[in-house]
C-alpha cells in the first residue's frame, strides 16, 4: 500500500449505539492498517501508537511480526509495512509453545523473532494489525476511534452480514462527510474501483479531537560552521485531520521550556507557516530545531552566538495544542494539551552524528 494514497480512499464513520461496537471486532481478527510511527519497538508502538496500558501489555501472551513469534517487546522493531498479530493466552500446546518468554518457547527457536536490522529507520508507515480473543474489546475500541483502513471486500462481507437491528441502531453515518443510509451499506456501487476505505467508529455521546498532534524524529542535516554537512535528527510536530471533514481557522499554541530556564510562549513563530485548513487526512508539520527553538529567546541567542552545538545535552520541554472548527461549524474546539522532553546529544563523536530523544509527558 501506498501511503500518500491513503486521504484518497473512500473515509465513512459510524455513530452507533454502545452495544454495537462489538459487531466491528471481527474486523479487527480479518485485519486492519493503520497509519502511525514506524521504527519504534514493539512495546513502544503498543504503548503510545494504540494505546495500550500495561494491564492489557502483560495481557498480551503472543506477538507476532512478520511471521514470527515475538519473545523481548522492546528488541523487536516496528517498520513500514510491518504485519503485526496480538492474542491473550490461548489453549494447548500450539498457545504454549506461541506464549512470548513462556516455557515452551524454546520449541520453536528457529522461527522466533530475531531483529537483524542494524540501523533503526525512524518515520512514519502503514502497520497491519490483526488482534484476537480477549484483546479484542481491550483495544478494539480505541483502534476503532481513531480510525482503520480495511479492504473493501472485508467490509461488503461485514455490511452485508449485519441484521436490521444494527441497522437501526446506526445512529449515523457518513461517506465522505455526507450522510449515508443505513440500507445503502450492502451496496457496493460507491465502492467501485476502491481497493480499501478508512473507517472509523464512535459510541453516541462520544466526542473526540478532529485534530492529532504529534512529535516525531526525522533523519535531516545540518551545516556546521566549518560547512560541513553534519546528520542532525530534527523533531517534527505535525497536527493531523483525523476526521472526514475540512478542518479550518486552525490556530496552533506552542510553549517551549529550556532546562534551567524560563518556559516561553512560542507560538507566534507558526505564523511563518500558517495553514488556514487541513483536509481529511491531511497534515501540518513544522520543524522544532528551526522554527520553535529561535522563538524561545534565551536559547536563540545562543545558538546564534555558537551553532547547534548550543541545543546540545539540553533538556526542552515543548507542550502544544491547536484550537480549530470544524467546516460548516460555528463552534471553535480544542485539542487536548500534548507535552514532550527532547535532548539532541552527539551519538557517534568520530562523525559527529547528532541524535534525538523524545519522552511523551503525561499530565
Amino acid at each position: 500500500m501506498d501511503i500518500k494514497n491513503i486521504e484518497l480512499w473512500p473515509r465513512i464513520t459510524f455513530d452507533v449505539d454502545g452495544p454495537l461496537v462489538s459487531h466491528f471486532f471481527l474486523l479487527l481478527q480479518q485485519g486492519v492498517t493503520i497509519r502511525s510511527r514506524t521504527g519504534c519497538s514493539v512495546a513502544a508502538f503498543l504503548r503510545e501508537e494504540i494505546g495500550a496500558d500495561s494491564e492489557t501489555i502483560e495481557k498480551i501472551q503472543s506477538v507476532i511480526l512478520d511471521g514470527s513469534p515475538v519473545d523481548d517487546l522492546e528488541s523487536a522493531v516496528i517498520k513500514d509495512g510491518s504485519v503485526l498479530a496480538l492474542s491473550a493466552a490461548m489453549p494447548g500446546l500450539v498457545g504454549a509453545t506461541l506464549r512470548r518468554g513462556g516455557t515452551y518457547s524454546s520449541f520453536r527457536n528457529a522461527i522466533t523473532y530475531h531483529e537483524t536490522q542494524e540501523e533503526c529507520i525512524k518515520g512514519e508507515g502503514l502497520v497491519h494489525i490483526k488482534v484476537f480473543n480477549l484483546l479484542m474489546a481491550e483495544l478494539g475500541p480505541g483502534l476503532l476511534q481513531r480510525g482503520v483502513v480495511i479492504s473493501s471486500e472485508d467490509f461488503i462481507r461485514f455490511a452485508t452480514g449485519q441484521s436490521q437491528d444494527f441497522r437501526q441502531g446506526c445512529r449515523r453515518i457518513t461517506l465522505d462527510g455526507k450522510p449515508l443510509a443505513s440500507g445503502e451499506l450492502p451496496d457496493s456501487a460507491w465502492l467501485s474501483g476502491k481497493g480499501h476505505i478508512f473507517l472509523s467508529l464512535s459510541s453516541t455521546g462520544e466526542r473526540k479531537s478532529c485534530l492529532d498532534i504529534s512529535l516525531q524524529s526525522a533523519a535531516s542535516h545540518i551545516r556546521a560552521s566549518d560547512g560541513r554537512e553534519i546528520p542532525f535528527t530534527k523533531a517534527v510536530l505535525t497536527i493531523r485531520n483525523m476526521c472526514d471533514s475540512e478542518v479550518v481557522d486552525i490556530l496552533p499554541h506552542a510553549t517551549l521550556g529550556q532546562e534551567g530556564g524560563t518556559v516561553q510562549d512560542v507560538s507566534s513563530s507558526f505564523s511563518q507557516s500558517a495553514h488556514s485548513s487541513i483536509p481529511p487526512g491531511g497534515a501540518a508539520d513544522w520543524d522544532v530545531y528551526d522554527l520553535l527553538i529561535p522563538a524561545h529567546s534565551g536559547t536563540a541567542s545562543k545558538i546564534h552566538m555558537f551553532g547547534y552545538r548550543a541545543a546540545l545535552n539540553w533538556r526542552f520541554e515543548l507542550a502544544a495544542w491547536a484550537e480549530y472548527r470544524p467546516s460548516g461549524s460555528s463552534i471553535t474546539a480544542q485539542t487536548p494539551v500534548s507535552r514532550w522532553a527532547l535532548r539532541w546529544s552527539v551519538e557517534n563523536p568520530a562523525t559527529a552524528d547528532v541524535g534525538l530523544t523524545i519522552e511523551d509527558l503525561k499530565d
